[in-house]
């Protein structure tokens, strides 16, 4: 309480007088002051709900005063309640109000009819939060109008609202305290380390889409990580990579085989290049429960059907581990002078732990940020012979910005420098360690996996990552017979150790057999007649027979289970729903007839 504002001392008075003058003093008038401009104005609107519900009415007149975020003051007479939702500043009864300091009209005043009128005020009780509030401001307003406050005085407000002068003054006073230290906020070490390195195009700092200097050397490093040619960085993901690929191997219109396992960045490649896919159907493997890998004999047979396809592009690895026979399915391609394109989005790690799976390809993307320690959105297109690396360029900046990010370029040499020093052998181990939970859980096996990549079996996948992620362990993904792990060289033995404790405490094996992917719809609409025309959105269960405007895909791992241009059937919305479809969205179906070509 203010110091000007004390209660008679006992003895002071006779009786009879003090009882006149607690008879004047029973009911004081207090102004509780709530809101303000500050960042922190909801806090003290909920602050000063509680005051007022518990300020004693009968002790106590209570004049609420509330004031906006843009500084607006009013006396406020609505309910209590309102103030938690902000609906007090919509209330009617609103009268603009004020502390006026000086002489003559001083205190806190109101505006109401064109009439400034003086409230007769015993005590502010300020309930503000943060700048305006507890810094000392409100505090001197008060003292200038000559009004007393609960709370600190204008010096004390201020110093221990700066937390810095704060320290200072109990340094220099001899209070205990902890250790600590003032930092501005662009003088943060890590700030600081980020704004080193993230530069523009200048001649010295180099030109990703130009070539050359700095940044070229760091991409020839990559390249010869991989056993390619070529190598340009990525700042757009995977998804750019796909892009770029198939922007360099396909001119538009022309027919390509796609695995249909691609991720959905494939199919809106389709889309923007007019490209005509022919699926390719992944082998269903009853005994794990998920598709296999695309084999040489059905590219083989699919080239025999589709002569002019001279674009090859599937996923490997899969989001299961699942690699492909590559030598082969680029020796296929090649002898018909075509070209294999593979995303390998999970596979930026495979170099390191001796395996060239991806090197023979002709493209490859792959994403440095998925399985190692480089930052989001990182990638690197890769090439052979076939392919230099102004082409790479080009096309690559037709879908990314012309200001892709240096730091995270920066980040990319920073990786492979490390990844060669320290982070292969760290590899090793997390692949050592995957390899001994194979043995000891029900998992996915077998030579054609990526050797880091753990798939478990499970007779309920989507509990068993909820069991999990209890424990807080967390999987990349689960379906309804598996969960799937993606240890990398950041994973220690300490963290294995935690994962297997985790592992002990949920049921693994086999559940009932699950169902493999339906065939490929009917393709009305090619995947850009599709993705360009007009729409309606659907419930899915309402969709059946329609033509299917956008790619229907759980994620992860975001396979189109619908493409667009395809006619939604009654079967793949079962299987839809047998999966466990993840998204509650509806779905996009053309809208007008419209005629395939």
């Amino acid at each position: 309480m203010h110091a000007g504002f004390q209660a008679p001392a006992p003895g002071l008075y006779s009786t009879a007088a003090r009882g006149k003058v607690w008879s004047v003093l029973k009911k004081l008038k207090v102004a509780v002051l709530f809101g303000g401009a500050s960042s922190e104005h909801e806090v003290s609107r909920m602050s000063a709900t509680s005051v007022l519900n518990n300020l004693d009415t009968e002790k106590y007149d209570v004049l609420p005063v509330g004031i906006t975020k843009d500084g607006r003051w009013y006396l406020y007479s609505g309910p209590v309640e309102d103030l938690c939702s902000g609906a007090w500043e919509r209330h009617s009864g609103n009268v603009p109000a004020a502390i006026c300091p000086g002489s003559g009209l001083a205190g806190l005043v109101a505006f109401e009819n064109g009439v400034c009128r003086s409230l007769p005020v015993d005590v502010v009780f300020p309930v503000l939060h943060g700048k305006n509030g507890e810094d000392g401001t409100i505090q001197g307003l008060l003292e200038l109008a000559g009004l007393p406050y609960v709370g600190c005085g204008v010096l004390g407000s201020a110093v221990c609202m700066d937390k810095i002068i704060a320290n200072r003054v109990m340094d220099a006073t001899g209070i205990p305290r902890c250790e600590w230290d003032c930092m501005e906020r662009w003088q943060r070490p890590e700030l600081a380390a980020i704004a080193a390195i993230d530069f523009t195009e200048l001649p010295p700092t180099g030109d990703l889409f130009s070539g050359g200097g700095a940044i070229g050397a760091a991409e020839a490093l990559w390249a010869e990580v991989f056993h390619m040619d070529s190598c340009l960085f990525l700042t757009g993901g995977s998804t750019q990579g796909v892009h770029a690929a198939l922007a360099l191997a396909c001119k538009p219109g022309e027919t390509v085989l796609l695995d249909r396992g691609s991720h959905r960045s494939a199919y809106n490649a389709l889309a923007l290049l007019d490209l005509k896919p022919v699926y390719l159907e992944r082998p269903w493997l009853a005994s794990e429960g998920i598709t296999g890998p695309i084999s040489p004999s059905a590219v083989a047979q699919a080239l025999e059907e589709y002569p002019d396809a001279k674009t090859l592009c599937i996923t490997s690895p899969t989001y299961y581990g699942m690699l492909s026979d590559l030598p082969a399915l680029a020796e296929l391609m090649h002898r018909r002078g075509g070209v294999l394109v593979v995303d390998g989005a999970h596979g930026a790690h495979l170099p390191f732990l001796g395996n060239d799976h991806l090197s023979a390809a002709d493209l490859v993307v792959t994403s440095a940020h998925k399985t190692l320690p480089a930052l989001g959105q990182s990638a690197l297109l890769l090439a052979g012979e076939r392919f230099p690396h102004a082409g790479l360029r080009r096309a690559a900046s037709l879908y990314g910005s012309s200001s892709p990010s240096y730091p995270m370029m920066a980040c990319l040499d920073l990786c492979r420098a490390w990844m060669e020093e320290e982070g292969a052998a760290a590899y090793r181990a997390a692949a050592r360690q995957v390899a001994a939970l194979r043995r000891d859980y029900p998992s996915v096996s077998g030579p054609a996996l990526d050797p880091a990549r753990l798939v478990l079996r499970a007779p309920d996948g989507f509990a068993a990552q909820a069991a999990l992620e209890g424990m807080r362990v967390w999987p990349e993904m689960a379906d309804a017979g598996h969960v799937v792990f993606i240890p990398t060289c950041a994973d220690t033995e300490e963290d294995f150790v935690r994962l297997r404790a985790a592992l002990d405490a949920v049921a693994w094996g086999d559940g009932a057999p699950l169902p493999p992917p339906p065939p490929p719809p009917e393709a009305v609409l090619t995947p850009r007649q599709a993705l360009f025309s007009p729409r309606i959105s659907l419930p899915l269960s309402a969709a059946e027979g329609r033509i299917c405007a956008q790619q229907v895909a759980p994620y992860p791992p975001g396979v189109p289970i619908f493409a667009p241009g395809e006619r939604i059937c009654k079967k793949t919305i079962a299987y839809l729903k047998q999966i466990g479809y993840n998204t509650l969205e509806d779905v996009e179906v053309v809208s007008e007839p419209v005629c395939a070509s």
